[in-house]
């Protein structure tokens, strides 16, 4: 190889180190839409159609997470395709009465700007252990979100 050529190797290569790690320094990202896994690509597809130009890719945890926004609708996907979740704004008179009252309780006199319905995909698993019965609730990236317990009749 020529010395002008590995220079320029060498420099091209620092270069998108640079540029690579500029881009995760605040964990996110733009990408256009075509450069997105497949898997990715047709999860958003089967939501949101093919109106997505563009991803916001999100370093999470060490996961790498495909956000897409369209219309009043944001959808998050993780790299294998699988569905993490689905939100819609909304108007406040789309939202049910008994989380305007909640809302209205919990900080009185506050003024609710947004509202939005979330559907979040988790996994809700059942585990007995020294005669303790345990329910989970756990991400799709393994973030414990609850737990609860409760004492069986000794039965593991």
């Amino acid at each position: 190889m020529r010395p002008s050529l590995i220079a320029t190797t060498v420099v091209a290569t620092a270069l998108l180190t640079l540029s690579v790690d500029a881009a995760f320094e605040d964990d996110e990202f733009m990408i256009p839409f075509g450069r997105a896994p497949a898997a990715v690509r047709a999860t958003i597809e089967a939501h949101a159609g093919s109106g997505v130009r563009e991803l916001e890719v999100e370093l999470e945890d060490g996961v790498l997470i495909y956000e897409a926004e369209w219309d009043d609708r944001e959808i998050e996907v993780a790299e294998d395709g699988q569905l993490l979740s689905i939100e819609q704004d909304l108007a406040r008179d789309q939202v049910p009465v008994a989380v305007i009252h909640a809302v209205g309780a919990a900080l009185p006199g506050g003024l609710a700007s947004e509202w939005s319905h979330s559907l979040v995909a988790v996994y809700e698993v059942e585990v007995a252990s020294g005669g303790v019965s345990y329910t989970l609730v756990v991400s799709p990236a393994g973030e414990i979100l609850e737990s609860t317990s409760d004492i069986n009749s000794g039965e593991d």
